[in-house]
Parts: C-alpha cells; structure tokens; sequence
C-alpha cells in the first residue's frame, strides 16, 4: 500500500540522516583524513554487525549486548522488517 511505502522512505531518510551525522561526528573527532577514515570503518563494521542483520541478537556475546540495543540501526533494521512483513 502507499502508507507503506511512505513508511519505509522514511526509515531510509532517517537511516541516512543518522549515517550522516554519525559519520560527521567521527569526522568531526579525527584530526586528520587518515584517522577518520580508520574510526569511521570501525564504526560503521561495529554498527552492521551489532544491528541483529549480520549477528542474530541470540548468538551477540552478553558484554556487547548493550551495543546491540544502543545502536540505533538496529531499530531501524527492526521498523523496516516490521513494516516489510506486516500485513495491511
């Protein structure tokens, strides 16, 4: 349906406004292209893997669990499978 649709365009506007401001405070961190470049691939590889996608939230060990809820991709990842597998 469009509602939907719409919803899912706003989880993607939202996932790249939280992608771009946390990229920019990494950049904003780093004194240099280099260290941002290197902080921002260990953030975004942390990220990935702690949003429930790539790792099941079962199989996260239990002192990096808080990341898993921390993250906010996860309820990203979470709110487009809700509304990708809800029915109308």
């Amino acid at each position: 349906t469009a509602g939907r649709f719409f919803i899912f365009w706003a989880y993607m506007f939202m996932i790249s406004q939280l992608s771009l401001s946390m990229f920019r405070f990494v950049g904003a961190l780093a004194r240099n292209y280099d260290t941002a470049n290197s902080f921002g691939s260990t953030t975004l590889i942390v990220s990935l893997l702690l949003a429930g996608f790539i790792l099941a939230r079962p199989s996260i060990n239990i002192w990096t669990k808080w990341l898993y809820w921390a993250n906010p991709i996860t309820y990203a990842q979470l709110g487009l499978s809700i509304n990708e597998m809800s029915h109308p």
